[in-house]
């Protein structure tokens, strides 16, 4: 997926073209053999956007209007370019703590096929309807598209186009999406003939107003009664704080870093870019939250070391792994690492405040950035990380950051 990419957002803001660029990532190792596994790939929407634009002879956007949205009557719906004025179009935010501030505005040039559609509630609401009543596909497509095709490891179900998964026993198809500034979700309890939507123009988002939880607790209002009882964890007493610790640490929750923390005889979890919440026992191994519908059973290796934890949430489960933990660098043990490492597309600095490390791309904020082995540094703000690599005498040359199931090979400049 091409926005896995670390140098990407240095470049989200320029306008490109379609064959721009699909050559930045044409050409690099496939992530695994294909059909082998499922992982979500924005350069996969991109190529087919690109696509339908070849096999139609038209520009993507003339083809969704005429085929699509004329049709449907969806007048106030198209792809967003540069110079494009748009009544009362929202801007996107970004919220962190007590602060908010303008997100990165991207050119959505930048997004194609992978996401850059405008659009309103009411046309969003044609739409909706036309695709479930099979005004848009034949329902043998519609069948296809709402079936499980592949598995991803982390427990993901996908079908054409739609995550595929049960709330409370109900048959549930989703999907959610954002960039900067922007979050949605969209659950259909197909079933029911009910479809939820939220969106937010917010990311980071508001706390407790991510669009996956408010969909979440809006079914449960709504169709509760047809729902299977949902499982009740209580606070168990008897689980000593003593067993918080071998739970501390960072998890990689899909594009986050979930921190568990300890304080007093309290545990604490947070993820990137919301609040910290306290989270409660129900047993030795399992955790739950009670500001949301989620909980976390802990996964343990044949010693009783915690690797990782099997999270679940409303519609949605999936194993996030452990990070190991690797502290007590001295000052000139970080020194070490100091320097300017080239990404090809952009520069990231790598400086010191004090004993925290802090990595900086071109056009972007520094984030600290925490060891957790040797010679391996990790983001907390991203699922990200940066493995050193040392000549032979020992000096730090550059490194291998992995994000996104992707590799790159980076080399120290200065």
């Amino acid at each position: 997926s091409y926005t896995d990419d670390p140098a990407f957002l240095g470049s989200v803001t320029k306008p490109t073209t379609e064959e721009e660029l699909i050559a930045t990532f044409a050409g690099k190792d496939f992530d695994f053999e294909p059909g082998s596994d499922f992982r979500y790939s924005n350069s996969g929407y991109f190529l087919l956007g690109h696509l339908v634009g070849k096999v139609s002879g038209k520009p993507l956007e003339d083809y969704l209007r005429q085929t699509f949205f004329e049709p449907i009557g969806m007048e106030h719906t198209g792809l967003h370019h540069v110079g494009i004025e748009l009544e009362n179009e929202a801007n996107g935010y970004s919220v962190q703590g007590a602060t908010v501030t303008p997100a990165i505005d991207w050119a959505m040039s930048r997004a194609g096929g992978a996401g850059a559609l405008y659009s309103t509630v009411g046309d969003l609401m044609k739409w909706n309807e036309a695709v479930f009543s099979g005004k848009v596909l034949k329902q043998e497509t519609l069948r296809k598209a709402f079936t499980a095709v592949k598995e991803s490891g982390g427990g993901m179900k996908y079908g054409y186009g739609w995550m595929i998964g049960r709330q409370r026993g109900l048959p549930v198809i989703s999907h959610a999406g954002g960039l900067n500034g922007f979050q949605s979700n969209l659950v259909r309890f197909p079933q029911q003939n009910v479809t939820i939507v939220a969106l937010h123009n917010a990311s980071p988002a508001v706390p407790d107003l991510t669009p996956t939880s408010i969909t979440a607790h809006l079914a449960d209002l709504f169709l509760w009664q047809k729902m299977e009882p949902r499982e009740t964890l209580e606070f168990n007493p008897e689980v000593s704080s003593e067993v918080f610790d071998r739970y501390v640490g960072r998890y990689e929750y899909r594009t986050a870093i979930l921190e568990v923390t300890k304080d007093g005889d309290q545990l604490f979890a947070q993820l990137t870019g919301q609040p910290r919440f306290e989270i409660f026992p129900a047993t030795d191994t399992r955790f739950f939250w009670k500001t949301v519908e989620a909980n976390a059973e802990c996964l343990m290796d044949s010693s009783g070391k915690c690797i990782g934890v099997h999270h679940e949430q409303g519609p949605n489960e999936y194993e996030a792994k452990k990070l190991t933990e690797h502290a007590g660098l001295t000052p000139k043990q970080l020194d070490e690492f100091l320097g300017v490492y080239d990404y090809k597309q952009a520069k990231m600095k790598i400086s010191r405040h004090g004993a925290q490390l802090v990595a900086q791309l071109d056009g972007q904020p520094e984030f600290p950035i925490f060891p957790t082995e040797e010679d391996v540094f990790v983001w907390k703000i991203v699922s990200a990380k940066l493995k050193f690599l040392r000549d032979e005498a020992g000096r730090v040359t550059g490194a291998v950051h992995s994000q996104g199931g992707r590799n790159l090979n980076v080399t120290k400049i200065e």
